[in-house]
């Protein structure tokens, strides 16, 4: 009899060990699938952004590249092209330099041959960078951004999904005097940066600026009666005829930018 009882007390252990562990298993499994499987909201592709085909910016990163002549070692740390790609799935990027830039010219500017030959007359690396980022969004559009920039959130959150069918051009504020009046390096009130900008193709916009650069470049030469290529663009020259001043003033808006 006493070994019936013991054998029935330890059929009713074994039952309540089961049964608590089962309690345990099933109320701490909701929390541990959420520790496995949390995604990570840096890369996560939004399920609500619309198709690619009624995006008017395309899915394309630009970053223009020109060493100057004397350097030999790219410093550690300057390139971010991996976090680029990383923040960016179902993108394309492409690292322009002087013969991807060749072949660009040669295949899309054939019936401006001045565009061409202001190219090959810049031997300033900045300005080359300069004039190069207005004309490859110009004609394929994208992302543009500076080879020492790196993105912080990734690529498809810069626009809010219900809105990417209408944006064509995205800018950022480099300065605005009512946030810091007095200031000591900007020209206009307002004024937007060139270092990252995203755009439709054939967008306005750079279609204007690429006719107010190559008209400002001829002027510093005209100005120093010699040819560009041979003419000395300044510091100031340079953000005044392509670079921060030049573009991040603004253009009077247009329908349809």
């Amino acid at each position: 009899m006493i070994a019936v009882i013991r054998a029935r007390l330890r059929a009713l252990i074994l039952w309540l060990a089961i049964t608590v562990s089962c309690v345990i298993i099933i109320a701490w499994a909701p929390q541990a699938r959420l520790l496995l499987y949390k995604p990570n909201p840096d890369t996560l592709i939004d399920l609500n952004q619309p198709p690619d085909s009624e995006i008017p910016i395309p899915k394309r990163i630009w970053q223009v590249f020109f060493p100057p002549p004397s350097t030999t070692i790219i410093e550690d740390g300057f390139m971010h092209a991996n976090k680029w790609i990383e923040m960016a799935p179902g993108y394309t990027y492409t690292l322009v330099g002087s013969t991807e830039a060749e072949a660009f010219l040669a295949a899309h500017f054939a019936d401006r041959p001045e565009i061409a030959s202001t190219c090959h007359a810049l031997k300033n690396p900045a300005l080359k960078s300069d004039v190069l980022r207005y004309l490859l969004l110009y004609i394929h559009g994208g992302i543009y951004s500076d080879v020492d920039t790196k993105p912080l959130v990734r690529l498809d959150a810069w626009v809010p999904a219900q809105k990417r069918r209408e944006v064509r051009l995205l800018l950022a504020l480099e300065y605005d005097e009512a946030e810091e009046p007095n200031p000591s390096d900007f020209v206009y009130p307002v004024q937007f940066c060139q270092w990252t900008i995203a755009a439709a193709p054939n967008h306005t916009v750079f279609a204007r600026m690429v006719d107010r650069m190559l008209a400002g470049l001829q002027d510093v030469a005209d100005r120093q009666s010699t040819t560009l290529d041979k003419a000395y663009l300044s510091d100031f020259d340079v953000v005044n005829t392509t670079g921060p001043v030049a573009y991040g003033g603004g253009f009077p808006a247009s329908p349809g930018s």
